[in-house]
């Protein structure tokens, strides 16, 4: 072989090393990160300059790049969210490697332009907080194999202008989302997705479609206005937090909710069926209240009103027009607005009338007396032969007569509770006192017993006299009691003339009446008191004559 054939070779072989280190190093290049706060793309040369990024940490806008692919395979991960407005040529859309975007994904096209859009393609796309499709009306599929969540609650989903024809190959998986929304989208015959909770409002408007509709997993819903569809599935809700409204599905059929408990939890809501011509069978057998009212007009198939079997409480009015031949709500107890339903054979029930039209016999309905729209499900039937037309007890009635009687009960034994202490204590307190012993002069008097007073046992078998009175001793210048008792007998005496004194001495000084005739009467009587004042020395002897009064001053 000669010289220049082998150095050919070589060089041949060193390209081809050469070749194989570049390949190598480029397969295990570390990812390259692009920090902006915002990345804005109007051209294919632009799109070029983020070739090498994989990640970026910012929010991405793409706008009217005029291109029939457009791709950024070469992305990862997005942190912030992603607006891709597309231009009318371009018809398919591709992020192969893309896995996550931290902000809502929206691709759209022109409002009211005319899109080509046809396919979007992001087969490793698993993480974002909403999607956006709006303003495509040529698109037909969406390729989203991967399973779509997010670790916080999403934002939203929102499908409208587009030409899809189902969202099956969106694998929704996320567990709780405030907003669901499709509307015009002519060509979309089944939404079927695996949600569990929207906790805002969910708004399905199939104009056109009348796309079969169903949530298999959804157990929350709080307020859902549902638009012209063939079928609703809501198998497993159990709370509508806010209203629920089903409104123009003419092949709508069938609208039944078998787990539903409860419609409103913390403002009034109203659950709305009107404008579906071919439906005749309503059924929410386990639903038992509203917060808030029944309203429905315009079903002019429907015709048995008794899918509420277990509905108990309404706190709206209940207004309801259609061709009903049957009425009958079993166990609502407590309706705090209106009942009126209309019927268009003429026929007209309020509250008083739902008694007689109610199939189940076995617990009449009965309205207020003072004629509040609340009526109750009596516990059986009233005696009597007819009794149709009598007014029965109300809730607050009952509830007050119970009270009273309770009263009654409670009180009497609470005094005789009372009493009976009131008597065993006296009865402790007395056994206590004797069998110790009692000395009214350790205890002193509060503690002496109330009930009896024994003298001690060394009392009884000694007798005590009682020392004699002391003679009373007159105060000087008093009349002595012998005076006054004969003044009294010659009182009694016919020849005594009887003269009106005044009724104490101070008087008769400072009056002057009766004084002089006073002492003659006493001067002519001197000579009679006599032998009493002899009979007094003989008994008491001799005293000592009293000093003469000292005249007072005046």
């Amino acid at each position: 072989m000669s010289a220049p054939r082998i150095s050919r070779c070589l060089c041949s072989l060193l390209a081809l090393l050469v070749l194989h280190i570049v390949g190598t190093l480029a397969a295990t290049r570390q990812p390259e990160i692009c920090k902006s706060s915002n990345v804005t793309i109007t051209t294919p040369e632009e799109l070029a300059v983020f070739a090498n990024c994989t990640n970026v940490v910012g929010d991405v806008y793409i706008r009217n790049v005029n291109t029939v692919e457009l791709n950024i395979d070469h992305l990862e991960v997005i942190r912030g969210m992603v607006q891709v407005y597309l231009a009318d040529s371009t018809i398919r859309f591709s992020a192969y490697n893309l896995t996550t975007i931290g902000g809502v994904f929206m691709i759209t096209g022109n409002p009211g332009g005319s899109s080509n859009m046809q396919e979007i393609s992001m087969p490793n796309f698993n993480s974002t907080p909403g999607l956006d499709f709006l303003w495509m009306p040529q698109l037909r599929d969406l390729a989203f194999p991967a399973r779509i969540d997010n670790p916080q609650p999403a934002i939203r989903l929102t499908v409208a202008n587009t030409g899809l024809e189902s969202v099956g190959n969106l694998n929704l998986d996320y567990e709780r989302i405030q907003h669901v929304t499709f509307r015009d989208n002519p060509n979309l015959k089944d939404i079927q997705l695996n949600l569990k909770n929207i906790t805002v409002n969910l708004d399905i408007d199939g104009t056109g479609a009348q796309p079969a509709v169903s949530f298999p997993r959804l157990g929350y819903l709080n307020t859902a206005n549902i638009h012209d569809v063939s079928s609703l599935g809501f198998e497993n809700v159990e709370y509508l937090g806010g209203a629920l409204g089903v409104y123009d599905s003419s092949n709508l059929t069938t609208l039944e909710m078998p787990n539903l408990k409860q419609i409103g939890t913390r403002t009034l809501s109203v659950l709305a069926i009107a404008n579906n011509s071919a439906l005749s069978n309503v059924s929410f057998p386990a639903l038992e209240q509203i917060t808030g009212g029944i309203t429905a007009d315009n079903n002019k198939r429907w015709q048995r009103l008794n899918g509420f079997p277990e509905l108990k409480v309404v706190t709206d009015d209940i207004s309801m027009q259609g061709v009903y031949t049957l009425v009958d709500f079993p166990m609502l107890y407590n309706l705090t607005g209106k009942f009126q339903v209309i019927s268009a054979a003429g026929l007209s029930f309020g509250c008083k009338d739902l008694e007689k039209k109610n199939s189940n016999t076995s617990k009449p309905f009965t309205c207020d007396p003072s004629g509040a729209n609340v009526f109750r499900a009596a516990d059986k039937p009233l005696p009597g032969p007819d009794h149709s037309q009598e007014k029965g007890l109300t809730g607050p009635k009952i509830t007050g007569i119970a009270i009273g009687c309770l009263a009654c009960i409670v009180g009497p034994l609470i005094l005789l509770r009372f009493i009976i202490g009131r008597k065993r204590k006296a009865r402790l307190r007395e056994k206590d006192v004797y069998s110790n012993n009692f000395n009214p002069i350790d205890w002193g008097s509060r503690s002496l017993p109330s009930s009896r007073a024994e003298l001690p046992p060394h009392a009884i078998g000694e007798r005590y006299e009682l020392p004699a009175a002391k003679v009373r001793q007159e105060l000087q210048g008093d009349l002595p009691l012998h005076e006054l008792d004969d003044m009294v007998r010659y009182r009694k005496s016919s020849d005594y003339d009887l003269i009106q004194l005044p009724e104490s001495p101070i008087e008769r000084v400072s009056t002057g009446r009766g004084f002089e005739s006073d002492v003659s009467r006493l001067d002519s009587e001197a000579s009679s008191d006599d032998g009493y004042a002899d009979s007094i020395v003989q008994s008491y002897g001799e005293m000592d004559p009293p000093d003469p009064p000292v005249p007072k001053s005046l």
